[in-house]
């Protein structure tokens, strides 16, 4: 655990949860291509509903819970 959240759990008493992280399309393209790795882009047209994105969202999502003993 880094000195930022040590200082949370110091102020609150509490780990921070549901922290999300983004980063730009185009940087993590930039970023890949840096090191060789091919990357396939769909077309930005395609229009999905809501419940289309969260099944493709699914697959790809697992839930990770941590516990003290």
């Amino acid at each position: 655990m880094g000195e930022a959240p040590l200082a949370i759990v110091a102020l609150t008493g509490a780990v921070p949860q549901n922290v999300n992280f983004a980063v730009r399309g185009e940087v993590a393209q930039i970023f890949l291509a840096a090191r060789g790795i091919k990357v396939a882009t769909g077309s930005r047209h395609r229009n999905f509903s809501t419940q289309a994105i969260a099944a493709e969202g699914l697959k790809s999502t697992v839930f990770v819970q941590c516990t003290a003993e």
